[in-house]
């Protein structure tokens, strides 16, 4: 984003945030003392970079492999919801950063508006996937503290976060329709331009026949990798467009990699036990 979008959210902030933020700087600067944010920035800033969204566009056709194919189509959805609930806070509404604060370590400032938290949303949505409450109340916490660390929200936009993502796992139950789905991927390419890698992950996934992959199948799954280098080179992606469109041929090869062999894949690791334990 250029300096002057950044200096515009910056400086439109009301006088509600002002107050707000006044409070919650108190939080984050004891998180950035007690965490200790200078001497381990990198491995905070490698927390956030975990659930950056190469990461969770890659999540459906991993769960999709191992075997899970109800949850793979439940985070898909879910990832969409993600997408576009996380997006309309940063057009609607300016809130300046903990970062845009002289008083705060800032070691990767964002331009965009601080709420809500986007990385909150998706840990939520990906805490469907812990089948453990505690697994899931770590989780949340976890990236919660890292983004007060990092100066890149305060409390609140992170609250918000949460019931956004809740909003996003519930709503995504009640979506079974394929054209509602194309409506859903569609907002969210318009509402946040660069989730490509999001909705290029989900679709395949959304569409793929139902499949009980072996577990091993996720070896498989790791092929999407290569296969996004050689669509860079073949496609020459300058657009967001173009750059969906290499998202969903790498996404669409490895999915139907993934289902295609596993019945073969199934029945190789049959005779294997077969074999080993006759």
């Amino acid at each position: 984003m250029p300096p002057k979008a950044k200096d515009h959210i910056v400086l439109s902030q009301n006088a509600f945030w002002d107050f707000l933020n006044n409070i919650e700087l108190v939080l984050v600067h004891i998180c950035q003392k007690l965490f200790l944010a200078k001497q381990l920035q990198k491995f905070h800033l490698l927390c956030e970079k975990m659930l950056g969204s190469y990461v969770i566009g890659y999540m459906p056709l991993l769960v999709y492999s191992l075997g899970f194919y109800n949850e793979s189509q439940k985070l898909g959805k879910s990832l969409l919801f993600y997408a576009i609930f996380s997006s309309f806070g940063k057009h609607f509404i300016s809130r300046k950063r903990p970062c845009h604060y002289p008083s705060v370590y800032q070691p990767d400032p964002a331009p965009t508006s601080s709420f809500p938290s986007r990385h909150t949303i998706a840990v939520v949505v990906l805490s469907q996937l812990i089948p453990n409450l505690y697994g899931k109340v770590f989780f949340i916490a976890f990236m919660i503290t890292n983004r007060l660390v990092l100066g890149l929200h305060f409390l609140t936009d992170c609250l918000a976060g949460i019931i956004l993502g809740l909003l996003a796992n519930k709503a995504a139950g009640y979506i079974e329709d394929l054209d509602l789905i194309i409506v859903l991927s569609v907002s969210a390419l318009v509402v946040w331009h660069n989730c490509n890698r999001i909705v290029g992950g989900v679709l395949p996934i959304i569409v793929a026949k139902k499949q009980v992959c072996p577990s091993v199948c996720i070896v498989l799954a790791l092929i999407k990798m290569p296969l996004v280098d050689m669509a860079t080179k073949l496609l020459h992606p300058t657009t967001r467009y173009d750059l969906l469109v290499k998202e969903l041929f790498a996404s669409a090869i490895s999915t139907f990699i993934v289902s295609f062999s596993a019945p073969y894949v199934s029945l190789f690791t049959e005779r294997i036990q077969e074999y080993l334990f006759s």
